[in-house]
């Protein structure tokens, strides 16, 4: 029973809009995703590796093109949306979803190491009945 308790509390947390995302890569995926996620009204932790990246968006700057800065500022001021270096902001989080980078070779084959290192960092610190996706 105690994966039912979690997997209920968890869909109770995500229904009542009471949960934590974390979003792993703020990129031109990742950056409208945590936007969209917060603006649903979850709270929103986005991780990237990019210290310039995370500095400007918690400035309320929007790196990417399809953010506006005026929405993004909205965000973070209102304690919605917040980016950090670190996958230790991972651990509160009741949803990880991964949006980095996979180039694609001459030969069109991924390359999904960014993707393997970043499930890797979140599941070490993720809570037991958190929900991972890709």
């Amino acid at each position: 029973m105690p994966d039912r308790d979690l997997k209920t509390g968890l869909l109770t947390r995500l229904h009542e809009r009471h949960s934590i995302v974390c979003v792993v890569g703020l990129g031109y995926v990742g950056l409208p995703l945590a936007v969209a996620v917060a603006e649903a009204g979850h709270k929103v932790i986005g991780i990237e590796i990019e210290e310039t990246r995370v500095a400007a968006i918690n400035d309320g700057r929007s790196p990417v093109a399809d953010v506006p800065s005026e929405q993004l500022e909205r965000l973070v001021a209102d304690g919605r949306l917040a980016a950090s270096t670190s996958y230790s902001a991972a651990a509160r989080a009741d949803v990880v979803v991964i949006a980095v980078p996979t180039p694609i070779d001459e030969y069109r084959v991924p390359d999904l190491s960014a993707v393997q290192q970043a499930a890797a960092a979140a599941a070490r610190v993720m809570k037991p009945g958190s929900l991972i996706i890709l």
